[in-house]
């Protein structure tokens, strides 16, 4: 065999090569096609681990809780839609004085029923039963009687008067010169308006302050406490002119003057009285004479001094009433000219006033002009 290959011609290995890379190349086509012609594996679906059912639950969402905003945006104090929204999220954060001041601005804009019943519930919330009853009524004046609302409102009514006839006292507020304008200031120190003077009020346990307001007056400020569903406090707030001598009012200066001519009335006829008996004695010491009417020296100088006595302090008691009265007459003129004084001429502008209300339409100040 070896020597058979040996003895090829010169282009044999080439054949032999070709023919061999031939064969090769076949037997992959083979090999390739019989791959092709099995059957392809199956594919193993993923295993999936069992899931349990609170898994798939989805976590609840958090509810953003409600806030209760410090002050309105410029472009929404005259919103009462966005007001009113704005007292609810109040309400719901337990600010109800604040909610208050956002209700009240809303219904001054577009009074409703349920603005009415909003403020009613707010002050029943702050113990202030009779403004509660005073809202509420309202909203049952604006609604049919036999709607759900209304029966509602009537449930809190009746609620309302069994705690203030349990657990409220009274306040009266009256005021000189009357019709003067009383603010109730909340809780947050807002100033709520709760109408002109004179007025009464009921409210339960606590601590309260009145600021009581009058044009061309210097305004007062009362705290009021109320310890027990009997107390029953009578306020009374005599205002100041700003114009007052001595910063009195005219009321205050013609009480005075009274008060003091009637204390000075008595001193007066009792220092006339002690002139009355010191002349007596002092005449009767006269007629004493031993010879005739039998007193010796002694009864005579004794009952001349006790006139004496008597007429010295009769001077100085007359003296000390009659400037009491003169003063006190003084007193009530100059109280009759403050009074006069006090009243504006009837073509007379009053003087602009700034009082500071905070609220969400005054920006803390209210003018008055």
């Amino acid at each position: 065999m070896i020597r058979c290959l040996c003895n090829l011609g010169p282009y044999t290995h080439v054949t032999i090569v070709h023919s061999v890379a031939l064969m090769a190349f076949v037997g992959l086509l083979a090999s390739s096609s019989v791959a092709h012609a099995q059957p392809p594996k199956p594919v193993q679906p993923p295993k999936v681990q069992p899931v349990a059912p609170e898994a798939v639950i989805a976590p609840p969402l958090e509810v953003a809780k409600p806030t209760c905003p410090e002050y309105i945006a410029a472009g929404k104090k005259n919103d009462p839609a966005h007001l009113s929204m704005q007292g609810v999220a109040c309400f719901e954060t337990g600010d109800f004085s604040r909610a208050l001041t956002y209700y009240g601005r809303a219904l001054e804009l577009a009074p409703t029923p349920m603005l009415h019943g909003a403020m009613g519930r707010a002050f029943h919330e702050l113990g202030l039963y009779s403004l509660a009853a005073f809202y509420y009524n309202g909203y049952l004046e604006d609604v049919p009687t036999d709607s759900d609302g209304a029966r509602r409102i009537r449930e809190r009514l009746a609620t309302l008067q069994e705690q203030e006839t349990a657990a409220s006292g009274k306040i009266s507020i009256v005021s000189a010169p009357s019709k003067a304008l009383v603010y109730l200031v909340m809780p947050n120190q807002d100033w709520f308006e709760l109408g002109p003077t004179p007025l009464t009020i009921s409210a339960k346990e606590g601590n309260y302050r009145f600021v009581i307001v009058e044009p061309d007056h210097h305004r007062q400020i009362h705290d009021v406490t109320i310890a027990g569903s009997a107390d029953t406090i009578d306020l009374s707030a005599d205002l100041i002119h700003e114009n007052s001598t001595f910063d009195v009012s005219a009321r205050q200066w013609r009480r005075a003057g009274a008060w003091t001519m009637v204390s000075s009335a008595p001193i007066l006829l009792g220092g006339i009285t002690l002139l009355v008996l010191g002349h007596q004695s002092t005449s009767r010491a006269k007629d004493y004479n031993p010879e005739t009417t039998g007193h010796s020296l002694s009864q005579k100088r004794d009952l001349h001094d006790k006139g004496d006595t008597l007429q010295r302090w009769g001077i100085i008691t007359t003296g000390i009433g009659g400037a009491g009265l003169l003063t006190g007459a003084i007193l009530y003129s100059i109280g009759l000219s403050s009074s006069k004084r006090s009243e504006p001429a009837p073509l007379e502008e009053p003087a602009a006033s700034i009082i500071p209300v905070l609220s969400p339409s005054q920006l803390g100040v209210r003018f008055t002009w």
